[in-house]
């Protein structure tokens, strides 16, 4: 709430903050909690059966080529045979329409 012209309300007193003491570790304290401690985890990690087919899919569709060698070679053997282009886009959008 506003007192006055645009002046704003005194704030109010923030309660004291109670001190509080963090306890001093030394490093030899520490090294010993640490040894106590749960064991280290293990480096070893098993992978479930999903992951693994999941790895050597991708490593199969990494090793297919993103062209296809033979696509490629029929329209370079029609515009060759027909001296233009037009025709084997068309025929070319055509299958990929049907393929999808």
């Amino acid at each position: 709430m506003v007192n006055g012209p645009g002046k704003l309300p005194e704030p109010l007193p923030l309660p004291p903050v109670p001190e509080t003491r963090r306890p001093v570790v030394s490093p030899e304290s520490k090294r010993a909690a640490k040894d106590e401690s749960a064991p280290e985890p293990a480096a070893k990690v098993t992978l479930s059966a999903q992951v693994i087919e999941l790895r050597s899919l991708a490593a199969k569709a990494a090793s297919i080529p993103e062209s296809r060698p033979d696509r490629i070679e029929e329209a370079r053997r029609s515009i060759n045979s027909q001296g233009d282009a037009s025709a084997v886009n068309a025929r070319i959008a055509e299958k990929l329409l049907t393929e999808s």
